[in-house]
C-alpha cells in the first residue's frame, strides 16, 4: 500500500512538476513578448513626436530668427501634441508626457505646463540624468513601465508611460485558464495511475517484505512469487542473489580480519612516520632561521658598504672640487710662470686620475648591486670620434705616443646606443693603451661590420697599441674584477683591476662583445662591437676626415655673464673657489654655509639663480630648497653636491632642484646651467668643443 502511494505521489507529482515547469515557461515567454512588443510600440509612437519636433525645428530654422520664434513655435508644438494625445485623457491607459531640461513639465494628461513638483520625484530625476532608457516606477500609489528619450534639439525628454497591471493582465488571463485546464488533466491522470498501480504493487509488495527480513539479517527468507513475468523473474533472481551474499559476507568477514592487522601496521608507522616529519621540520625551521639571519646580515653588510661608499665618496669630492678647481684656473692664468703652470697641471692631472678611481669604485658598486642603468638613444658618431681625440690626444702627446682616431669604413652618420657609457667605455680602453705604452702609437680603428649586406650592422672599435701587450694565460682573467696581469704592473702603473670589469659590464648591457688579441712585449688589441640598432642604409655615411679639426676652447675670463648669484657650501674652500670662478665670469655671488642662511638671504634679496649644496649643517640643502620654492615658485636652484651615488640625483630633483650638478664641478656643465637658467645674458657662446666634451 505505501509502494502504490509512493508510486502514485511519484507519478503525480512529477505531472503536476511538468505541468508548472510549462506554465511558468509560457508564462516567460509571454511577458517577453509583451514587454517587446510594447517596447516596440512605444518606440514608434516617440519616433512619431519626434519627426513632429524635427519638423517644428526646421520651421524654426526656416524663419532666419530661431531665438525669435523658438518659443511661439514651441508652444504651438505643445498645443498640437495636447490636442493629439489627451482629447479623452484616461490614467488607466498609455499615454505620453514631455519634460524639460530641468525635470519640469513641458506637457501631461493632469499636470500643468511648467509644474516643478514632480522635478524632485525619484523617476523624473533618473529619466534627466541618463537621458535614454527603460524603466519601473510608482508614482501616486500606481506602478508604471515607461520608456523614454532625449529630443536633443529642444532639451526635451520624451516619455512614454503605461501601467504595469495593464501590461499583465493579459498574462493573469492566460495563467487562470491555463492552470484550471492542468487540474482537469491531472485529476484525470491521477485516477487512472491509481487503478494500475494496485494491480501491480501486488508482488512488489511481497519482494518487498522478504527484502527487508533479508536486511534485518534473516538471509534464510523464502520469496515465493509465482508466474514467468517480469516481477517473478526478479524474485527468483533476489533469492539467487541472497544466497551469493552469504557467502560473500563469509569471504568478506575473513578479509576484514586481515585488514585490521594491516591497518594497525599502518598506524604504527604512520607515528614513525609523524616522529621523522616533526624532526625534519625542526631542522628545516632551524635552517631556515639561520638562513634569514645571513641574509640580513648579508642586507645589512651590503647597506654599510653603500654608505660608506656614498660617504667616502662625498669626503672626497668636497676638497677634489677645490683642488681641481683651483688648479685648472691656475693652469690658465697667463701671468704665471710656464713650470707653475705644468704643476698646476699635473695638480689637475692627479685630481683627475683620483677622481677617475673613485668613479670606478661607485661603477663597480653600481654593477654589484645590479643598478647600473643605460639609455639607448641617438648618438653622433662623429661627436663622438671628434671628442674622443680631444678628451684623449692631450694624454698621449704628454708621454710622447702617437694618438689617432681612424675610420676604416664608410659608417652611418647615427647609431642608437647609450652615447655616455660608450664614451666610458672607450676612454678606458684607450687610457688603459696610453697607461701601458712606453713608446710608439695607440690607434683607435672604427670600422662598419656585418653579417650580411642586409644586416644586421655593428660598429667595431679596436683598440690597438705598442705596450708591453698581455701573456697568454693571463688574457682569460683581465676582465676579472681587481686582477691585473701580474702584481709588477699595479707597482709600476698603479691602478684598481676595475677598468675592464666595469668597461666589459658596460659593453654587455649595450649588447656588443668585447675581446683582446695581445702579444707580449709587441701590443695588444681590445675589441669592442657594438650594434648600430639603425638602417645603416637609410643614413647619411659621415667622413671623420672631412669634419673641421676643434676648435680651442675660450679662456674662462672670456665668458661673461649677468645676474646675482646665491652659493650655499659650507667648505670654506669651495667657497673661495666657487666665489672665484663665478665672478671671473662677471657674476655678483653671495656664499652662505648653512641652508637656513639661504632661505634668509632668499627673503632679503632677489636671485637670479641658486648653487644649493645638499649636506649642510643647520639646515640641510633639500629642506632649504623647498622653503626657497615655498617663498619664490620661479627661482630655479641647481643642486651642487660632493653625492654621486646611484639615486642622488632623482632625490635632488624630486626636492625641487631644476638641475644636478656633482662635485668636483665640470665647467661645461656650469656654463651650460648658466646659459640656460640667466636671463638676459650676453655672454660669448659656449664653444662646440667644451659643450661636447
Amino acid at each position: 500500500m505505501r509502494i502504490r502511494t509512493k508510486f502514485l505521489m511519484l507519478v503525480g507529482g512529477g505531472f503536476v512538476l511538468a505541468s508548472v515547469v510549462v506554465a511558468f515557461t509560457a508564462e516567460r515567454w509571454m511577458t517577453a513578448h509583451i514587454w517587446s512588443h510594447q517596447q516596440q510600440l512605444f518606440s514608434e509612437r516617440l519616433d512619431s513626436i519626434e519627426a513632429f519636433l524635427d519638423r517644428k525645428e526646421e520651421l524654426i530654422q526656416q524663419t532666419g530668427q530661431p531665438d525669435a520664434y523658438r518659443e511661439g513655435i514651441q508652444s504651438e508644438a505643445v498645443r498640437q501634441l495636447t490636442a493629439k494625445f489627451f482629447t479623452t485623457p484616461s490614467p488607466e491607459k498609455s499615454y505620453p508626457f514631455i519634460l524639460d531640461s530641468g525635470g519640469r513639465m513641458v506637457l501631461h494628461p493632469q499636470w500643468a505646463a511648467g509644474e516643478e513638483r514632480l522635478a524632485r520625484e525619484d523617476f523624473i530625476q533618473r529619466i534627466v540624468a541618463e537621458k535614454d532608457g527603460a524603466m519601473i516606477y510608482t508614482f501616486e500609489g500606481v506602478k508604471e513601465w515607461c520608456l523614454f528619450r532625449t529630443y536633443e534639439p529642444w532639451q526635451w525628454h520624451l516619455v512614454y508611460t503605461i501601467p504595469v497591471d495593464l501590461l499583465y493582465r493579459d498574462v493573469r488571463q492566460f495563467q487562470r485558464a491555463f492552470l484550471a485546464g492542468m487540474a482537469s488533466i491531472s485529476l484525470a491522470v491521477l485516477a487512472l495511475l491509481g487503478w494500475g498501480i494496485s494491480f501491480l504493487t501486488r508482488p512488489i509488495a511481497h519482494l518487498t517484505s522478504a527484502a527487508t527480513e533479508i536486511a534485518a539479517g534473516k538471509l534464510e527468507t523464502p520469496i515465493h512469487v509465482s508466474g514467468s513475468d517480469e516481477i517473478a523473474v526478479l524474485a527468483r533472481s533476489f533469492g539467487r542473489m541472497s544466497e551469493v551474499i552469504r557467502e560473500k559476507i563469509r569471504r568478506l568477514d575473513s578479509e576484514i580480519m586481515q585488514r585490521k592487522r594491516a591497518q594497525e601496521a599502518l598506524a604504527q608507522l604512520n607515528k614513525t612516520l609523524e616522529a621523522r616529519v616533526a624532526e625534519r621540520t625542526e631542522e628545516l625551521k632551524r635552517s631556515n632561521e639561520q638562513l634569514s639571519a645571513a641574509r640580513q646580515a648579508a642586507e645589512d653588510a651590503s647597506k654599510a658598504k653603500s654608505e660608506f661608499l656614498a660617504n667616502m665618496s662625498h669626503e672626497i669630492r668636497t676638497p677634489m672640487n677645490a683642488i681641481i678647481g683651483f688648479g685648472e684656473m691656475l693652469a690658465e692664468d697667463e701671468r704665471l710662470p710656464k713650470e707653475l703652470s705644468q704643476y698646476a697641471e699635473i695638480i689637475c692631472m692627479a685630481g683627475h686620475s683620483l677622481l677617475t678611481i673613485i668613479n670606478d669604485i661607485l661603477d663597480f658598486s653600481k654593477i654589484e648591486a645590479g643598478k647600473l642603468k643605460v639609455e639607448i638613444i641617438d648618438c653622433s658618431v662623429a661627436e663622438l670620434l671628434r671628442n674622443l681625440e680631444v678628451l684623449l690626444e692631450p694624454s698621449a702627446r704628454a708621454k710622447g705616443l702617437e694618438f689617432k682616431v681612424l675610420q676604416c669604413d664608410d659608417l652611418p652618420a647615427v647609431i642608437r646606443t647609450d652615447p655616455v657609457r660608450l664614451r666610458q667605455c672607450l676612454i678606458n680602453l684607450v687610457n688603459n693603451a696610453i697607461k701601458f705604452t712606453e713608446k710608439g702609437h695607440v690607434y683607435v680603428n672604427v670600422s662598419l661590420q656585418s653579417e650580411s649586406p642586409a644586416g644586421p650592422f655593428f660598429i667595431r672599435f679596436d683598440v690597438e697599441d705598442t705596450g708591453i701587450g698581455i701573456e697568454p694565460d693571463k688574457l682569460q682573467t683581465i676582465f676579472e674584477p681587481f686582477v691585473q696581469a701580474d702584481s709588477s704592473t699595479t707597482r709600476k702603473y698603479g691602478g684598481t683591476g676595475l677598468g675592464l670589469t666595469i668597461t666589459k659590464h658596460l659593453v654587455e648591457r649595450l649588447g656588443g662583445t668585447i675581446s683582446v688579441s695581445s702579444r707580449p712585449g709587441r701590443g695588444s688589441v681590445f675589441t669592442l662591437t657594438l650594434p648600430a640598432n639603425v638602417d645603416v642604409h637609410q643614413q647619411a655615411v659621415v667622413n671623420k676626415y672631412d669634419c673641421a679639426a676643434p676648435s680651442k676652447p675660450l679662456p674662462l675670463g672670456s665668458l661673461k655673464f649677468k645676474g646675482e648669484i646665491l652659493v650655499a657650501e659650507d667648505a670654506p674652500a669651495n667657497q673661495i673657489y666657487i666665489r672665484a670662478l663665478l665672478e671671473k665670469m662677471g657674476l655678483s655671488v653671495t656664499i652662505v654655509e648653512n641652508g637656513q642662511k639661504a632661505v634668509e638671504a632668499v627673503q632679503q634679496k632677489s636671485f637670479d639663480l641658486v648653487f644649493m649644496d645638499m649636506q649642510m649643517p643647520v639646515m640641510s640643502g633639500y629642506e632649504a630648497t623647498e622653503k626657497i620654492l615655498a617663498l619664490n615658485p620661479r627661482l630655479p636652484v641647481v643642486a651642487l653636491t660632493a653625492s654621486a651615488m646611484l639615486g642622488d640625483s632623482d632625490k635632488c630633483l624630486k626636492a625641487g632642484c631644476v638641475e644636478y650638478l656633482s662635485k668636483p664641478i665640470e665647467r661645461k656643465e656650469l656654463i651650460r646651467v648658466l646659459q640656460t637658467y640667466l636671463p638676459n645674458s650676453d655672454q660669448t657662446r659656449i664653444p662646440q668643443t667644451i659643450a661636447s666634451a
